[in-house]
């Protein structure tokens, strides 16, 4: 099964840019454009991975980051050896 990434940023230069880069070596890749199309599409979609700017129009990083991820899933998700580059080793 493939793993799940969501990639949030404003500029589709670096939007573009990190989906390719992840949907080359394998991964599913949701993309938003803002932090408020990253909350609707995490109401479809439930990611391994969240790659965000960190300054958002509609949305800061932070707001979104409340917003998006209950306390209890956010906690249970992340661990301190699950970085990037676990990801992308798989």
């Amino acid at each position: 099964m493939q793993a799940v990434v969501l990639v949030v940023d404003d500029s589709m230069l670096i939007r573009h840019t990190v989906c390719r880069f992840l949907e080359q070596r394998g991964f599913s890749v949701e993309a938003a454009t803002n932090g408020q199309d990253a909350v609707d599409t995490l109401k479809r979609v439930v990611p391994d991975l969240i790659i965000t700017d960190m300054q958002m129009p509609k949305m800061r990083r932070q707001a979104f980051r409340s917003s998006s991820l209950p306390a209890n899933r956010a906690a249970s998700n992340i661990r301190r050896k699950d970085t990037i580059s676990r990801f992308l080793k798989t």
